[in-house]
């Protein structure tokens, strides 16, 4: 009499809480990805630097048609752990992607994050990469 059955203890325990929905981290997609290939044109005379306040961006022309193609790279000397370089790279290439179908011309871009985009905001990396490529005409 006093004691409560197991399946009376299920039918009142309280519903669990709704569980947000689990957004997975996207990789560039291949057209997008910047190959090996694409990678050695960046050492040519013909790519120009441009800095911004959390990166530096390399810019070279493609040969081969296509899409633009784009690369992350943070060094150790930015980021000592692994976790901290994948973390700041899956940053900077939210902020890209979405950039990459307003590029029209055919040029590789590599983006080398430097210290500050450590601890730098997503809205800051953002604001930051928009106004580079806005001054380099790659973007309207």
């Amino acid at each position: 009499p006093g004691t409560i059955s197991h399946k009376d203890r299920i039918q009142c325990a309280p519903p669990p809480p709704p569980q947000r929905t689990r957004q997975t981290h996207r990789l560039m997609p291949p057209q997008f990805r910047l190959t090996r290939a694409d990678f050695n044109l960046l050492s040519s005379p013909n790519t120009r630097r441009v800095r911004g306040k959390h990166f530096t961006l390399a810019i070279t022309p493609l040969t081969s048609g296509g899409s633009p193609k784009v690369a992350c790279v943070v060094s150790k000397k930015t980021a000592k752990n692994a976790v901290d370089r994948n973390h700041i790279k899956r940053r900077a290439r939210a902020v890209i992607y979405p950039l990459m179908k307003q590029i029209k011309d055919q040029v590789a871009l590599a983006f080398y994050l430097n210290t500050a985009s450590n601890k730098a905001t997503f809205e800051e990396l953002s604001h930051d990469v928009l106004n580079v490529l806005r001054k380099e005409r790659l973007v309207p």
